[in-house]
């Protein structure tokens, strides 16, 4: 069954954390120093409405990531 756009937000929202091993716990919010002031490249094989991305994009960013940027190989 297909998600609409609103359920594949709903469905993957809080389902992303920074791994501990770069930031030393597995707690959204923290900083880490792999991560603090770098450009990171999200790769994805379909993008169907950004979601997925976008999710992954906020912890990055509050990690402290400078940017995040995407990459997709195809779009559904």
């Amino acid at each position: 069954m297909a998600l609409n756009a609103n359920a594949r937000r709903s469905n993957v929202r809080g389902a992303f954390v920074v791994s501990p091993f770069a930031c030393g716990a597995r707690l959204y919010g923290v900083r880490s120093p792999l991560l603090e002031d770098r450009s990171v490249v999200l790769v994805d094989d379909v993008r169907t409405t950004g979601a997925t991305l976008d999710e992954c994009a906020k912890v990055l960013l509050v990690a402290g990531a400078r940017e995040v940027k995407a990459l997709t190989v195809a779009l559904a």
